[in-house]
């Protein structure tokens, strides 16, 4: 039971760490192209 519990929450925390990573740098992308487009 404690092989099944104790993953779990390091592989949470991975997946939040690259879904945080993940979810920034597009926006930064966007947020980037955004400005470039409206000529900021």
């Amino acid at each position: 039971m404690s092989e099944g519990l104790i993953p779990y929450p390091i592989h949470l925390e991975k997946l939040v760490q690259i879904l945080r990573y993940w979810v920034k740098d597009p926006f930064c992308i966007y947020y980037d192209s955004f400005f470039t487009s409206i000529g900021i």
